[in-house]
């Protein structure tokens, strides 16, 4: 292994390519992501279960003129 490479832990690795945005880490940009998603809710849990891209419901429960 030359002195340029670095040997990285799993947990190394998912902070380099982890470019989600986290609330806790910056609100207003998660605010402005997830401004293009539904919430997948479950009544009687506060948290969501999921997202659903706005994309996919616009082409996926779109109607025919």
């Amino acid at each position: 292994m030359s002195q340029e490479q670095q040997t990285l832990s799993n947990l190394d690795l998912v902070e380099r390519v982890d470019s989600w945005p986290y609330f806790t880490k910056g609100p207003e940009a998660y605010r402005r992501h997830m401004q293009d998603y539904h919430y997948f809710l479950v009544e009687g849990y506060d948290d969501p279960f999921g997202y659903i891209h706005n994309d996919f419901v616009a082409v996926r429960y779109s109607r025919p003129p």
